[in-house]
């Protein structure tokens, strides 16, 4: 018997046997024979992403037939006949992956990866969009928290967390100009936005490093806080590091030294020689008390120190000397309440004697000459409150041991008439 036309093939089927989910098409294809038109019927359906067609002469039967392959191919067993052994090796391995998403079928995930891949760009990746979308969600269900609010409770829990008052106290003005930089939620604000605050900052390599520091210890403490993701890095942790740019350490010389400790008077004069014999950072001589200097020794306790670390400092003789001259007291050294009031009085006290003020001069000063005249780096480093490395890079064969002799020789001349006191009521 003759074969139907193809071309038959593209009628509407007679009949349609689906069996949970698998279908198999009768179409009616008569076919001719000596002129003579023969009843025919052909069965259509895909298996193993082929289409195959089935002729049937009787309509009963075609029915049948079709039937069974429906039901065969909704089992799975109407295409293990046509599947080499590496397509089969392959489907088993495919239904192993998926039973990790119960309820997933092969069908199903092929369906949304081609429907997913139609959506996406051609180079993107699948897992990715998802992982993509993941953080979305999340950080839709984040808190709305202010940068301000972040940084108001990171410093209120270092100060109950015992951190230094000096520690506390700085991150406080590094917190100021960073709340006024940053006023959304701090979920918002991304790594090229703390990026353009780093840039913007017109201060030295060093300050805008202390900013980029400060900056991931906030964010991270947000991150703690639950308001920032847990899961992944923080967009501070992103920003570029600052190379900080060495640069010649300043001092100050015997001569300069003398010059300055005989024109100063009163508590001017002392705080000079605490400076320059003693190596006290300018915020913590604002901080001592009378009470912190003994006969022997400085003490700086661990709330008045930078490091949050308690030092002791061997009152030398040349402190010593200046020491003497003055009638110990009851409370603060200083009247100021911030140390750059005391830093610029400081400075006052070179520029009366025509010496051009240096920056942290006289630490500066103390920690290259202690270090001429002990020849013991790790020593200086426990009175200094420094680390030896800190020093040694620095502060090493930056003066010689008779320098550092005349350095420690100064002692303060009689009162000339050019001389700088410092104020007896606190500065407002």
């Amino acid at each position: 018997m003759k074969q139907p036309l193809e071309t038959d093939t593209v009628k509407q089927p007679l009949e349609t046997v689906t069996v949970k989910g698998s279908s198999v098409f009768i179409y009616s294809t008569p076919t001719k024979k000596n002129g003579k038109e023969y009843p025919g019927h052909t069965l259509v359906y895909t298996a193993s992403g082929e289409r195959k067609r089935k002729f049937v002469t009787d309509f009963e039967d075609a029915k049948k037939q079709a039937k069974k392959f429906a039901e065969q191919l909704s089992v799975g067993t109407g295409h293990v006949h046509t599947l080499s052994a590496q397509e089969v090796a392959d489907y088993q391995a495919a239904v192993r992956i998926i039973r990790a998403a119960p309820g997933t079928t092969l069908p199903s995930v092929c369906q949304q990866f081609v429907e997913a891949s139609k959506i996406l760009a051609p180079d993107c990746d699948l897992v990715a969009a998802a992982r993509h979308y993941r953080e979305h969600i999340d950080s839709v269900k984040l808190p709305s928290v202010l940068v301000g609010k972040a940084a108001d409770e990171l410093i209120a829990a270092r100060a109950a967390a015992g951190d230094s008052e000096a520690y506390v106290s700085q991150l406080g003005k590094l917190m100021k100009r960073i709340k006024g930089a940053f006023r959304g939620n701090i979920s918002a604000v991304t790594s090229a936005d703390l990026q353009a605050f780093i840039d913007k900052i017109n201060l030295s390599s060093r300050s805008k490093e202390n900013y980029r520091r400060t900056l991931r210890t906030l964010w991270n403490f947000a991150k703690r806080r639950g308001y920032l993701p847990r899961d992944r890095s923080t967009e501070a942790d992103h920003i570029d590091t600052i190379k900080v740019k060495g640069g010649d350490i300043g001092i100050y010389t015997p001569a300069q030294l003398q010059a300055a400790l005989s024109a100063a008077k009163g508590t001017s004069q002392l705080t000079l020689a605490i400076g320059a014999f003693a190596g006290l950072r300018t915020a913590e001589i604002n901080r001592l008390e009378w009470r912190d200097i003994g006969k022997q020794h400085i003490t700086i306790q661990a709330g008045k120190a930078k490091t949050g670390t308690r030092r002791i400092i061997p009152i030398l003789p040349a402190l010593a000397s200046v020491l003497r001259l003055h009638t110990p007291g009851e409370g603060k050294l200083s009247p100021f309440k911030n140390e750059t009031h005391l830093s610029r009085l400081m400075s006052d006290c070179f520029r009366a004697v025509d010496v051009e003020p240096v920056k942290n001069g006289l630490r500066h000063s103390f920690c290259t000459y202690r270090i001429a005249a002990t020849q013991n780096v790790a020593q200086v480093a426990l009175e200094a409150g420094n680390s030896p490395a800190m020093l040694f890079q620095h502060y090493r064969e930056l003066a010689t041991k008779k320098q550092a002799s005349a350095w420690f020789a100064v002692r303060p001349a009689g009162q000339p008439k050019n001389v700088v006191d410092m104020p007896t009521k606190k500065a407002a």
